[in-house]
C-alpha cells in the first residue's frame, strides 16, 4: 500500500480505508506493507523514517513524499505482487511512480484515486489550478498505465473516462467500506462528557473550506436550541467557525471535540440525532456511512458522489449545495419528528449492510488482486 499519510499522523477517510484494508488483508494470510510519509496534520512528524507495526501491518515512514516513493525501488519490494496506490492528489508523485513501474516487472499496479482528481477543482486556489492543469497533461498516462483503477463510484469512473481518458476496461468500481457495529446508546466519558444531556447534529469531517460548516452554524438559531458537535483535524478554519458562533449567538451551542477513534467516535454517533455533511465536495465519505451504519439520519449537499448512497427521502435528505433554506428544512423535519428519524436510520443502515461492510468490501479487492496477478 502507497498512501500519502498514514496513522498516527493524519485520521481522514483515504487513511481509514488503507488501515482498514490492510488489517483485513493481513487477517487473510496476506504479508501487508504500507510506504508513506513521515509527515502528518498539525506538525505530527516522526523524526526520522522509521518502519514499525500495525495490527500485522509493516509500516514504512520515509522522510517526504519523494523518498516515500524512491523507498519503493529498494529492494524492501522484491517479493510483492501488488502495489497499491491511493489518492491521487499529488500527480507528478504519482505519474513518476507509474511510469517507472519501479523496475519490478512482476508487481501489478492498482491506483485508488479517492477523488482527488475531482477534489482541487473545488478548492480556489493557484496551486489548485495548477494540480488540475496538469492533470489533464499527465494523469491519463500515469492511470492507463496501471493495470487497474479503483473508482469510489459510478460518478467518479465516469469522470475518469470522460474528463481524463482513463480506458473503461482499466476501472472496476469497489465503494468505500464501513465497519458494521451493533446498535448501542452509551453515556458519554471523558472529554466529551459535557455533551451528556444535549441534543446535538453531528459533523465528523476535516475542518476545511470545502466541507463548509459554516452553513450549518449559520441556520443553527432556527434550529430549537440544538447544538452543533464538530469533530476531526482542524486545517485553519476553526478559528473561523467560533467567531462565526459567536457574532450570531450560537457559541455556546458549538462544540469542537478535535479527533475521536473508536469508543469515542461511536459513542458521539449514537448519541447524536442526526448527521449533517453540508461539503462542496465529496467522493464517498466514511464519516457519512459511519453515521448510516449507526442507524442515523442524514442531511448532506448533493454533490460528487454522496446522490449515490442517500436516496432522498428514503434513507436521508439531500439540498443543493449552498442552499441554506433547504438545510434548515430538512434538519428540522429530523428534530421535530422522532418517527421519521427512527425510518430514514434503519433504511440507511439497510443500505450499508447490503453494499458497504469493509469484510465483503476488502473481499472484493482482494479478488481484484488475484484476478491483476494471475491473468
Amino acid at each position: 500500500m502507497v498512501t500519502q499519510y498514514f496513522i498516527p499522523g493524519l485520521i481522514g477517510g483515504v487513511e481509514t480505508h488503507v488501515y482498514e484494508l490492510s488489517v483485513r488483508l493481513a487477517s487473510r494470510g496476506h504479508k501487508v506493507k504500507v510506504f508513506t510519509s513521515t509527515m502528518g496534520a498539525n506538525n505530527f512528524m516522526y523524526t526520522h523514517p522509521m518502519t514499525t507495526e500495525y495490527n500485522r501491518i509493516e509500516v514504512h515512514y520515509e522522510s517526504d513524499l519523494f523518498p516515500t516513493f524512491h523507498g519503493l525501488r529498494i529492494p524492501k519490494l522484491h517479493d510483492v505482487d501488488v502495489i497499491h496506490i491511493h489518492n491521487y492528489t499529488r500527480p507528478l508523485y504519482y505519474t513518476t511512480l507509474l511510469a517507472r513501474r519501479l523496475k519490478t516487472k512482476s508487481a501489478k499496479l492498482v491506483v485508488t484515486t479517492h477523488g482527488g482528481l475531482l477534489g482541487v477543482r473545488y478548492i480556489p486556489t493557484v496551486l489548485a489550478k495548477t494540480l488540475t492543469f496538469h492533470d489533464r497533461l499527465f494523469a491519463k498516462r500515469s492511470l492507463n498505465n496501471a493495470d487497474k483503477v479503483i473508482a469510489l463510484c459510478n460518478f467518479e469512473k465516469e469522470f475518469l473516462v470522460k474528463n481524463i481518458g482513463v480506458l473503461p476496461q482499466k476501472i472496476e468500481t469497489i465503494p468505500n467500506g464501513v465497519t458494521i457495529p451493533p446498535i448501542f446508546k452509551e453515556e458519554s466519558q471523558g472529554y466529551l462528557k459535557n455533551l451528556y444531556g444535549k441534543e446535538y447534529l453531528l459533523t465528523i469531517a476535516r475542518v476545511d473550506k470545502v466541507k463548509n460548516l459554516d452553513h450549518v452554524i449559520k441556520v443553527l438559531p432556527e434550529l430549537h436550541g440544538i447544538h452543533y458537535v464538530i469533530a476531526g483535524q482542524d486545517f485553519g478554519e476553526l478559528g473561523k467557525l467560533f467567531a462565526l458562533a459567536k457574532h450570531i449567538g450560537v457559541e455556546n451551542r458549538v462544540h469542537y471535540v478535535g479527533v475521536v477513534r473508536g469508543k469515542n467516535k461511536y459513542t458521539l454517533i449514537s448519541n447524536s440525532l442526526a448527521f449533517v455533511l453540508p461539503s462542496s465536495f465529496e467522493m464517498q465519505p466514511i464519516s457519512l456511512l459511519e453515521a448510516m451504519a449507526w442507524s442515523k439520519p442524514v442531511v448532506a449537499s448533493a454533490v460528487g458522489g454522496v446522490p449515490e448512497i442517500i436516496l432522498h427521502g428514503i434513507n436521508g435528505f439531500l439540498y443543493e449545495h449552498g442552499d441554506l433554506r433547504s438545510l434548515k428544512k430538512y434538519l428540522l423535519n429530523l428534530i421535530d419528528d422522532e418517527q421519521l428519524r427512527t425510518k430514514l436510520g434503519k433504511k440507511g443502515r439497510e443500505y450499508i449492510l447490503q453494499r458497504h461492510d469493509w469484510n465483503h468490501v476488502a473481499k472484493r479487492i482482494e479478488e481484484l488482486y488475484e484476478k491483476t496477478v494471475f491473468k
